[in-house]
């Protein structure tokens, strides 16, 4: 019985298979981190898309003298009718609404005259909110002012 207990035969079998075991282990916790690491990219990749919706969004709404020639005191819906801000599977939409008109241009604003008679500034607030079909969503806000003739 002794010299059965000290034999050695199907050793290497055993410690072979405890090392696939071990590998297989690993082997998964690879594939398991790999498969996260796509998950993030892939939402990644969506939340910038949703995001550069709301930035072209956000430079329409800025750009489109269409938008300040119907605002008058109120607030405005964007897109307006027509116009498509919709690229791949993200689009934008969001409101500018007037908020004052100074006498005075801002500060910085490249007026040399503050005070000039022949200028005034309208200030507005633009919101705007980037969105894909996968339901991720960017809002953006910004202040702007817009130098006119009085």
């Amino acid at each position: 019985m002794k010299k059965e207990l000290l034999n050695e035969d199907g050793m290497a079998l055993v410690a072979v298979l405890m090392i696939l075991l071990l590998m297989g282990f690993i082997g998964m916790g690879l594939v398991d981190a790999t498969t996260s690491e796509v998950k993030i990219s892939r939402n990644e990749k969506i939340r910038l898309d949703a995001f550069y919706a709301a930035e072209r969004g956000l430079e329409y709404s800025r750009t489109d003298t269409n938008i300040y020639a119907t605002i008058g005191e109120g607030t405005v819906n964007t897109p307006l009718a027509g116009v498509s801000l919709a690229v791949g599977d993200s689009d934008a939409s969001g409101t500018v609404q007037w908020l004052y008109t100074s006498s005075k241009a801002p500060t910085g604003s490249g007026n040399a005259i503050q005070d000039d008679a022949a200028t005034q500034a309208s200030y507005y607030l633009i919101n705007v909110t980037g969105a894909n079909i996968r339901d991720s969503r960017v809002t953006l806000q910004s202040n702007h002012a817009r130098i006119l003739p009085r």
